[in-house]
């Protein structure tokens, strides 16, 4: 089913069919799909919309898209993506929206000096093939089969190729002897801060609780 280019759409969180988030478009469809592109969950950092959207991700799949409403004119579009938020909300949907609707500007459009300046920006970053096979599966509602929602999920756990004992020997004999300047060494930690940094809360305090739980074990073993 075709539908127009202004519409209200909400995102359902494929796990329990629940309705997580309600937006609005005026480019159709295409508008939905880039909530999970990565550059997107990057700028939103820790919202809780980004970290549902994480969430999906990691089990293996992408949030549905359903179309709630189409208009005939971007106009209604801020009155009718409130109507919706507030209709959900009287049911009680967990909805992931920060706000009542209606923030931004419908209609605006960049400078051509600030369009120049991202896409300058986005030279050079790709996207893996997974997210953009998640992407495409979400753009042309063809349905994710449960053996790609395995590989995905296994991809963003880093078991798709598990290795084995020999490997991990290789592995770590390569590694022996192996001397790193200083400056790399900065580099590596300055790498590291900012992924940890990035994580939500809970993450931090799980890996920190686990790096607790490792050191006070080497230090009994001494």
């Amino acid at each position: 089913m075709k539908h127009g280019k202004n519409l209200i759409y909400g995102l359902v969180d494929p796990r329990t069919n629940l309705l997580r988030y309600v937006g609005r478009s005026t480019s159709g469809l295409s508008r939905p799909a880039t909530h999970w592109c990565p550059s997107r969950l990057r700028a939103k950092g820790s919202t809780h919309r980004a970290n549902w959207i994480r969430s999906v991700l990691a089990a293996g799949s992408v949030p549905k898209i359903v179309v709630l409403e189409t208009l005939s004119s971007a106009e209604g579009l801020n009155e009718a993506e409130r109507k919706w938020i507030r209709h959900w909300k009287s049911k009680g949907a967990d909805l992931t929206n920060a706000t009542e609707g209606s923030e931004g500007i419908v209609g605006w459009r960049h400078s051509s000096e600030t369009r120049e300046k991202i896409r300058v920006a986005g030279l050079g970053r790709r996207m893996s093939p997974k997210n953009r096979a998640a992407i495409s599966a979400a753009v042309t509602g063809r349905v994710v089969s449960e053996e790609t929602r395995a590989k995905l999920s296994a991809a963003l756990s880093g078991s798709l190729r598990p290795k084995t004992a020999e490997h991990r020997a290789k592995l770590s004999a390569a590694q022996k002897g192996r001397v790193f300047s200083t400056e790399h060494l900065a580099k590596l930690s300055f790498a590291s801060q900012r992924r940890f940094q990035k994580l939500d809360t809970q993450k931090r305090q799980q890996l920190t609780l686990h790096a607790r739980t490792v050191l006070q074990q080497k230090r009994r073993s001494l």
